[in-house]
């Protein structure tokens, strides 16, 4: 049996000696499967389990020598770091230069804000001069909200893997092997672009390799914390394989034991060492400092570059990193300031509630207000504590209970910062009514809240409240089917519209046109929505020019343009293509398949849905698409009607979706072994 593209012949079973040489001819029969583009269940992402990192180092060694001839063979790995992107970034750095000399500005420029955040340094190139900078267009976390989502750091994972793939396309080979060496000693953003890559070669003539271990108290890069509370609350090997369960669960790659190796055997492979590289982004920056502090002993400055890091780790979500610095300074603790002290507990359960560990999160918080007497900071605490109770654990009344004695604590307080904690808390405090359906004192809550934001400062916190209570107040009237009311108070916003940031003016505009098109003002509506997709469409946020172009596909729709809805509808299925995976990718074309279909074009429209199923065949949306495909021809029952209601999705009121696409921290993790 022989592969014209893959180059050799594969072994014959006969000829293979070792567990390696299966591992080998399995990667070239993959190859050889999805080359032919046939429709079957392919496992190409592999798992290779074994403790021994020298075991690794030889794998990578042995399969980059014997299959590299063969194939595109690119290697990541060996920077055993926790500092964001460490152990990919030196790869990307040498493709982004590669496309630099190969003159793909285009390419570049429109991810020039996601390649700046990584390397600072390309700004003064041609593609990358005058570029928007990535918190102008995207937004972080939200500490006051407890959002874990990013925007930001979505934009770069998905930036890395469009580069990975574009890559492959200069190579000499059709096919292409990433082999990722030791993901157990790679940092979180490493992982993160690893999953997310993961996701994206069903239909590419790729496959993932990846060696792996479970972790322990005995590797270098996690100590156990000199201080006892830390040590309590900070286990980084705990951790790291807990991040391990989870990829393998979203991955379900296929795992092998490799027992074979020889003991003696010593890999000499410095393909890590040969690429070097320090990165100069936000975060780096600040834990060098901070190391820099704690190596010259320089305990006065500590406090705040301390924090300094740990708020740029946190709201970066790179959570590892931000417990691994808790983990460093444990030795120091005792010389930080109380104030200090408590915000150190406050990123930590931050971190904890970010990644899912809800009840680690509440001991956290409950165990900093132990270091404090302050009354505000106190309050804060308890904010943090209700919103883990209403937000994600559904107890919400006992969520109210804490901000009932927040507000008690600083019943006699008075200042303009005291005033903008009790918006805060009466914010919240709406928000538990609306979990147990009481609208009314919900509304009650959020014009309290204003009254004393009256008397808040102007400082960022205040001006976040007052904006996210002037949007709530808009959301109950939607939610008492008082829409024009609703309209008319979102609109308090539209003076201020023309001065605001392109990613609110964005969102404003979305949830403009979808009260517009509540109340059937379809032509405002439709306005709208263009204009926020002009916004999107300038920013390349491609994630978002697909919902509202879905959004103007069914308000034409409804008002049986089809040949308008199909316009937007190709649109959305363009973006859609751009996010390189997404499950929902066959619920649009089915959506374009039936406004084709009501043109007379019901052949070319059933075609868009095989061809979205040849990119995405699995998941709840392929499989209710082939549903719909078996059913082409029987259109004036229920159940065809059911299937149109499914597809042509009716424009929402709020553009504020979670990036779950580049997610490791699943709701209910299920404890998986690997391997």
């Amino acid at each position: 049996m022989r592969s014209n593209e893959v180059g050799d012949p594969f072994l014959f079973e006969s000829q293979i000696k070792s567990e390696y040489e299966k591992i080998e001819s399995n990667v070239l029969r993959i190859l050889e499967l999805k080359r032919g583009q046939l429709p079957l269940k392919i496992d190409d992402k592999i798992w290779i389990n074994n403790g021994n990192m020298l075991h690794k180092a030889a794998l990578a060694e042995k399969m980059h020598t014997r299959l590299a001839h063969r194939t595109n063979l690119i290697t990541i790995g060996g920077t055993w770091e926790t500092r964001g992107f460490s152990s990919i970034a030196p790869l990307i750095y040498t493709i982004i230069s590669f496309l630099l000399h190969k003159g793909e500005y285009k390419l570049l420029k429109n991810h020039a804000p996601e390649i700046l955040y990584l390397f600072p340094a390309f700004s003064s190139e041609p593609p990358f001069v005058n570029a928007q900078k990535l918190e102008d267009i995207a937004l972080p976390p939200s500490r006051r909200r407890l959002h874990k989502e990013s925007e930001q750091m979505f934009r770069v994972t998905q930036t890395i893997v469009k580069v990975l793939l574009d890559y492959t396309k200069y190579l000499d080979h059709t096919n292409t092997i990433f082999l990722f060496d030791q993901i157990d000693r790679m940092d979180e953003h490493s992982l993160r672009c690893f999953a997310r890559l993961s996701k994206c070669i069903d239909d590419l003539p790729v496959v993932i390799v990846a060696t792996v271990s479970e972790a322990s108290d005995l590797d270098s890069r996690f100590p156990m914390a000199a201080d006892s509370d830390i040590r309590m609350h900070v286990n980084l090997a705990e951790n790291r394989n807990r991040l391990l369960e989870s990829l393998y669960n979203q991955i379900t790659p296929t795992v092998h034991e490799i027992t074979d190796w020889k003991d003696g055997y010593e890999s000499k492979f410095s393909y890590g060492n040969s690429l070097k590289l320090e990165l100069t982004n936000n975060e780096t920056q600040k834990t060098t400092r901070l190391l820099d502090c704690m190596e010259s002993g320089d305990t006065e400055q500590l406090d705040e570059i301390l924090l300094e890091a740990l708020e740029t780790s946190v709201f970066t979500q790179n959570y590892e990193h931000a417990l691994f610095l808790a983990n460093k300074v444990s030795r120091y603790i005792h010389d930080l300031k109380k104030q200090t002290t408590v915000e150190l507990w406050i990123y930590m359960g931050l971190c904890y509630a970010y990644m899912v560990e809800y009840d680690k999160a509440l001991n956290l918080f409950k165990h900093a207000l132990t270091f404090t007497e302050d009354k505000l900071k106190k309050s804060e605490l308890h904010l943090y504590i209700a919103l883990l109770c209403t937000k994600r654990l559904n107890t919400p009344l006992v969520g109210r209970g804490f901000i009932d004695q927040a507000l008690q604590n600083i019943a006699d307080t008075t200042g303009s910062e005291v005033e903008v904690e009790r918006t805060w808390l009466h914010n919240l405090r709406a928000l538990t009514y609306v979990e147990t359906g009481d609208l009314a004192q919900a509304f009650k809550e959020c014009k309290q809240g204003l009254e004393h934001i009256k008397e808040g400062n102007r400082k960022e916190d205040a001006i976040h409240i007052k904006i996210n209570l002037i949007s709530n107040i808009s959301v109950l009237f939607e939610y008492m089917k008082k829409v024009d009311t609703a309209l008319k108070h979102w609109s308090k916003f539209e003076k201020f519209v023309t001065h605001s940031s392109p990613v609110f003016t964005k969102h404003y505009l979305y949830r403009k046109a979808g009260l517009l098109f509540k109340l059937q003002r379809y032509a405002e509506a439709i306005q709208s929505l263009k204009d926020s997709y002009r916004i999107a469409k300038d920013m390349n946020d491609a994630f978002h020019m697909d919902i509202i172009a879905r959004s103007l596909g069914a308000i034409y729709f409804e008002q049986r343009l089809y040949d308008k809805a199909t316009q937007w509808y190709r649109r959305s299925l363009d973006s859609k293509l751009l996010l390189i995976q997404d499950e929902d990718l066959p619920r649009v074309a089915t959506a374009l398949a039936i406004c084709l279909e009501k043109q007379g074009n019901g052949d070319e429209g059933k075609q868009e849905i095989l061809n979205s199923l040849k990119i995405q065949s699995k998941g709840s949306a392929a499989e209710k698409a082939s549903e719909i495909l078996l059913r082409w021809d029987q259109k004036k029952d229920e159940t065809w009607e059911s299937y149109v209601t499914w597809s042509i999705q009716k424009p929402e009121t709020k553009l504020n979706r979670p990036f779950d696409l580049t997610n490791l921290y699943s709701e209910k993790p299920e404890r998986i072994r690997v391997g």
